[in-house]
């Protein structure tokens, strides 16, 4: 499953290269704040600036996603079994049960799985590629995107919004179901094998 996610991820990356190339190659309305930066202060050779940032932002996630995953169990609660994926990612970010309002009022147990899944985003994060391809097939063929909305002048397509959220909740899902919560039974079993 690993394998294919990562290999999923580089190909949606690469189909996002090459349709934002045919819409736009000069990347005069490439939409990533990154790259409008890095070309500011290095203005010139924008495709060598553009694959490079995207290469090693692409590295760097999968690095991070691949520590994120041998490190994912130290997040999960092992005294309870979970009735839901609410309550999973409670206590992956927060340690803790509790209401949901009461939770975003308080300080999480540890950053570190925050962090780790926002550093990590590039890979589990493909699906917006593939909507990033659609947006630039839209400008291709001169089709107005439904979903771009203008901020500071520039394009920001909400589909890609709500593909973040989708693309979260699925990978909350996959870190669940993978190594998931153990039952009190499952825990205490393994306590006392431990003896």
């Amino acid at each position: 499953m690993l394998k294919k996610i990562i290999i999923i991820s580089f190909m949606a990356r690469i189909a996002d290269y090459y349709t934002t190339y045919l819409a736009t190659n000069d990347l005069s309305r490439e939409i990533n704040i990154l790259f409008r930066f890095l070309n500011k202060i290095m203005p010139g050779s924008p495709w060598f600036i553009f694959i490079t940032q995207n290469t090693i932002i692409f590295l760097f996630g999968l690095v991070f996603y691949l520590f994120l995953l041998k490190e994912r169990r130290k997040f999960y609660d092992v005294s309870k079994k979970s009735n839901g994926l609410g309550e999973f990612i409670k206590y992956f970010f927060y340690g803790k049960y509790d209401t949901w309002l009461k939770l975003l009022n308080s300080w999480p147990r540890s950053y570190k799985p925050l962090l780790l899944t926002l550093l990590s985003a590039p890979i589990w994060l493909w699906p917006d590629n593939l909507a990033a391809c659609i947006s630039n097939i839209f400008f291709i063929y001169g089709i107005r995107d439904p979903s771009v909305v203008f901020i500071f002048k520039q394009p920001v397509p909400l589909i890609h919004k709500i593909v973040y959220i989708v693309s979260f909740i699925i990978f909350m899902k996959m870190l669940k179901s993978d190594g998931g919560f153990v039952s009190n039974e499952s825990a205490c079993g393994r306590a006392g094998k431990s003896e």
